[in-house]
């Protein structure tokens, strides 16, 4: 498939590997566990469940049905999931890193990477404005709050004042 000759130990390694030059599900998991030292343990967690999520939206995914039109069923069926479009455009992001580490590798893909567009992962920021963060303060400094609602509302102030995303 890549146009390079096949040796015995070629073979060999392919056949270990569940064919990862056919099927890119094999090649993700291959990649991912060749490269995990080279990952934070958070990426290569979110990097698992991306991997997980695609075997659950096709059994089996070879590189030659990789194409636009599977980047936007697979973008239909994570909305379908509930995913927000910024967790949608990481995972695109995260397939095609894996997509280059195969290019990389001598597989030839059907399309240009460089066509499929990851989208931005940025979310939706929504800020407090300065007199609703004062009425919280005051209420933080009041008689009438309990000692469970000042530790939260302390740690949600605390948050607001250095940049804490509330996730």
């Amino acid at each position: 498939l890549s146009r390079k000759d096949l040796t015995n130990q070629q073979l060999k390694i392919e056949l270990e590997n569940s064919l990862t030059r056919i099927s890119f599900l094999a090649f993700f998991q291959h990649a991912l566990d060749e490269n995990s030292v080279h990952f934070s343990t958070g990426t290569y967690k979110r990097y698992e469940s991306i991997l997980s999520k695609l075997k659950k939206f096709k059994k089996t995914i070879q590189f030659d049905h990789l194409n636009e039109a599977w980047f936007n069923e697979y973008r239909a069926y994570c909305l379908k999931l509930g995913n927000a479009s910024t967790t949608i455009n990481g995972n695109v992001i995260a397939i095609k890193t894996f997509l280059e580490i195969a290019v990389k590798s001598g597989i030839r893909l059907s399309f240009k990477l460089e066509d499929i567009k990851g989208g931005s992962t940025h979310g939706n920021r929504n800020y407090l404005a300065p007199a609703e963060l004062k009425k919280m303060f005051e209420y933080y400094l009041s008689p009438y709050i309990g000692d469970s609602e000042k530790i939260i509302l302390g740690t949600f102030l605390f948050g607001c004042m250095t940049g804490w995303r509330i996730s």
